[in-house]
Formats: C-alpha cells, structure tokens, sequence
C-alpha cells in the first residue's frame, strides 16, 4: 500500500521528497517493528523468550530405539 502510494506520489513536482520520506519509513517499520513488538510482548509479560525453544522440537516425538 505505502509503495503505491509512493509511486503515485512520484509523478508529482515534489513527489520524489514524499517517496523518499515514505520508502524509508517503510524500511524503518520494517526493520524495528518486529524487535520493538517483541520488547514490548516481553515487558507485558505475554512471551518468556529466555531458553525457549520453537513448539516444533518440544513436541518432537521421542525416538524409540
């Protein structure tokens, strides 16, 4: 959406400020979003990342030998 944006922005006379300004707030929501989002998940105590491992291996089947 914001690249569109971006792009129908560009045909403008000072369209190419607005698409540079929007395509690096893309790249720094992007680049910070999912860090900050898990700070904050962290903080709320909604996730424990300490020592934890992805769902797929806890729950992997033991091999019987």
């Amino acid at each position: 959406m914001a690249l569109g944006m971006a792009a129908t922005a560009a045909q403008l006379s000072d369209g190419h400020m607005v698409r540079n300004v929007v395509l690096f707030s893309v790249l720094v929501y992007e680049l910070a979003g999912p860090t900050l989002t898990k700070i904050a998940l962290t903080a709320a105590g909604e996730i424990r990342p300490e020592g934890r491992t992805s769902a797929r291996v806890e729950n992997k089947p033991e091999e019987v030998a």
